[in-house]
């Protein structure tokens, strides 16, 4: 079943969902909540509000916060921010909380670890900080926040939301990655207990192209490495 999951994820990564649903239906004899949670995930990168909803069904019982938050950034990147906010809404009210995002490994030979948000490292305000100066540079490059990953209701501003981006867990232990290499442009490997988010994924191809270093992060799917861009 692991293979045709991953046939499922390369289908849906794609774009072709016609033929990632025709393939379930009737190539896999049965399906788990990895097919589901597969599809609802490439449903959202595509902002395809159909399959998304299909494969939220599928999952019924078996939506957890990660799935609750894929389907809500489904509806906020096709627009339907309502429909978003009610779906974060039925996720409070069934008592599902999100798995806070965790990305952590060794730097400058210590264990170091951080969650999104997280202010409890001694250097915290220099990190976010730098996170923030890194973002600007990006931006330069081309890189466009993507605010689907921002849809909080506490986020009203522009510059809340940039700043909730670049508190991110793999953010923060990039930026202090870098703060701590001190321009040597070692490689920096880092692991995260969740999948690395599109705008996490996005920026940090831009960041390993700025400052001229490979970047190497492992989620609960795969590894990520960034290299020039």
């Amino acid at each position: 079943m692991i293979h045709q999951n991953c046939i499922v994820d390369v289908l849906g990564r794609s774009g072709k969902f016609d033929k990632a649903e025709e393939f379930i239906a009737k190539e896999m004899e049965e399906t788990n909540q990895v097919t589901w949670a597969t599809l609802l995930g490439a449903a959202r990168n595509q902002a395809n509000v159909p399959v998304a909803e299909r494969a939220a069904k599928n999952l019924d019982k078996e939506m957890n916060a990660s799935s609750y938050i894929l389907l809500a950034n489904t509806y906020y990147l096709a627009g339907m921010i309502d429909k978003s906010n009610e779906t974060r809404d039925l996720m409070l009210k069934n008592n599902i909380k999100k798995i806070p995002g965790k990305t952590w490994g060794v730097i400058d030979g210590e264990t170091v670890s951080f969650f999104a948000n997280d202010y409890s490292h001694p250097e915290a305000k220099e990190i976010l900080s730098f996170s923030k100066y890194l973002n600007e540079k990006i931006s330069k490059l081309g890189y466009k926040p993507n605010f689907a990953f921002t849809s909080r209701k506490d986020l009203k501003t522009e510059k809340d939301k940039i700043e909730h981006l670049c508190s991110h867990s793999e953010r923060l232990y990039v930026a202090h990655a870098l703060r701590k290499a001190n321009g040597s442009r070692q490689d920096i490997v880092g692991y995260k207990n969740l999948r690395i988010c599109p705008d996490c994924h996005e920026s940090t191809k831009y960041v390993s192209l700025v400052t001229e270093t490979k970047i190497k992060l492992r989620d609960t799917n795969r590894w990520h490495v960034f290299q020039n861009g």
